[in-house]
């Protein structure tokens, strides 16, 4: 995904060289997080785990598990 943003910011950053906007997010994107809905979820559980009660071995059930839930 962040290649894909990279490429398409360079492309417009070629059609616009002096685009200050578009150069900062170029800039800007090497540092983002991007992440699928699902690790961000994930993440976001890890870090907020003693908020949620939960204990470190908590996992992500896998499809079959899920199936037969």
């Amino acid at each position: 995904m962040k290649q894909r943003l990279t490429s398409a910011l360079a492309q417009l950053i070629e059609k616009e060289p002096d685009n200050q906007w578009l150069n900062q997010q170029q800039l800007l994107l090497q540092s983002a997080k991007i992440a699928t809905i699902h690790s961000f979820c994930f993440e976001l559980i890890r870090d907020n785990i003693q908020e949620l009660e939960l204990t470190g071995s908590f996992r992500i059930m896998d499809e079959t598990e899920a199936k037969l839930m």
